[in-house]
């Protein structure tokens, strides 16, 4: 069988993208004694002649399948300069879906006219997404598959970490929650340290009990409401939560900046709990939650979208959820159970055979030999003809035809219901 493989040959902007592109290639790899893989560079810094040049190349050794790894540049250009009969040729079309799905419903609407009739697959990273992407087909031609973890990069070391804990002015008795990623209005890290900051003021949590701030800040704000924020501020916004407290409090917020990937899985190591209280509409998966896990590192994240698939059946102390609700403008987590939650698990450090066994469990779900498996069964099972996007793709493809923010009442500035029709199961 011959397969091509489309990515872009450049890093994505989005980190995380090109780690999830290079593991996805490791792991489609792992089957290659079966399969002969075709690389085909599909970039958006190719002009329409490039494009159409690339797929033509691609199309001259008769592919069986055609397999859309990357998120960016969406499929349709590419598929647009394919020849019907090529087109036909293929046994079936697959396509990685990523959080910014609803981002291009539009193109979606425009691609549905060279889909129809053809055996198409969508695989989704969680088993929410795959209800939100459900939602716009018209038959069931969607499966999930984890976005895979490198094991070779993310495991758990058996060893003491008493000198970098030092060098972060931490003590090795100390319990230690762990952020990693955009410190951002979208990822709600400022409600994170606000929610932290006030479990220690309520003595919900001892003083030895730390959290970890690793990233950088953003001023993105929230798209689908037009809000924008200007350079800096989400910066200050987290600086006024911290002037709220005592300063002998606020100082158990320890900001790391930017940690290079190498070194990420020595801080997942040396942490007690990784936690992330995010609820936005992207949160289709996540990686650095994959990847603690993969370190025997337990987590405390809300139960949203792609947070909640993160459930080692086998392990079930390795993670906690909180409950989410949708809101007018924003989907908020319960801050009682959060509060209960972050006490709960101070109060219970995993000793060394149980984070081995976390790592363990991970591993047999989320790392590339894993999703190598399930990949393989995946390409190998059968599927229907697409019949064609359903009846909410057409009207919100064709909403976002005039409208910026599709999910946006103009005149409140609140969600509409098309965003409540369609993350209605994120929240579930």
């Amino acid at each position: 069988m011959k397969v091509g493989l489309v990515y872009s040959f450049e890093d994505s902007n989005w980190f995380s993208v090109t780690k999830i592109v290079g593991n996805l290639i490791k792991a489609y790899q792992i089957n290659a004694p079966e399969i002969n893989f075709v690389h085909i560079n599909f970039s958006n810094s190719h002009s329409n002649d490039e494009v159409a040049e690339t797929a033509k190349k691609a199309f001259d050794g008769s592919l069986d399948k055609l397999i859309f790894l990357d998120h960016r540049p969406h499929p349709y250009s590419f598929l647009s300069s394919v020849g019907p009969s090529e087109l036909d040729a293929l046994k079936e079309i697959v396509f990685h879906i990523y959080g910014d799905f609803t981002l291009y419903l539009k193109l979606w609407k425009s691609t549905e006219k060279l889909l129809i009739g053809r055996k198409i697959k969508f695989i989704c990273a969680s088993e929410k997404q795959a209800k939100l992407v459900r939602k716009f087909t018209q038959n069931d031609c969607v499966t999930t598959c984890p976005f895979p973890v490198d094991d070779k990069e993310f495991k758990f070391f058996n060893k003491s970490y008493k000198e970098l804990r030092s060098t972060i002015g931490l003590q090795e008795n100390d319990f230690v929650f762990l952020y990693t990623g955009r410190l951002s209005e979208q990822k709600k890290s400022k409600e994170l340290i606000e929610v932290f900051l006030q479990a220690q003021s309520d003595k919900r949590l001892s003083r030895n009990t730390k959290l970890l701030m690793a990233g950088k800040f953003d001023s993105l704000g929230s798209p689908y409401l037009e809000e924008e924020q200007l350079l800096g501020e989400y910066f200050r916004k987290t600086k006024k939560v911290l002037e709220k407290f005592s300063k002998d409090l606020a100082k158990n917020v320890i900001f790391l900046g930017n940690i290079p990937n190498e070194d990420l899985a020595d801080y997942y190591n040396l942490a007690d709990r990784f936690i992330s209280f995010s609820c936005y509409h992207d949160e289709d998966y996540g990686m650095s939650v994959a990847e603690s896990l993969m370190s025997g590192l337990p987590c405390l994240l809300t139960n949203w979208a792609g947070y909640s698939s993160f459930k080692l059946e086998d392990f079930s102390i390795a993670t906690k959820h909180i409950s989410v609700k949708l809101g007018e403008k924003r989907a908020t987590f319960d801050i009682e159970e959060a509060l209960k939650n972050l006490e709960d698990c101070s109060k219970g450090k995993l000793n060394a055979t149980d984070r081995l066994n976390v790592a363990k469990c991970a591993h047999e779900k989320l790392s590339t030999q894993a999703c190598a498996r399930a990949l393989k069964i995946i390409l190998s099972d059968k599927v229907d003809c697409f019949e064609g996007f359903s009846k909410l793709m057409r009207e919100l493809g064709s909403v976002s035809e005039f409208k910026r923010s599709p999910f946006m009442n103009e005149s409140t500035k609140t969600y509409n219901q098309f965003y409540y029709r369609v993350y209605d199961v994120y929240a579930e």
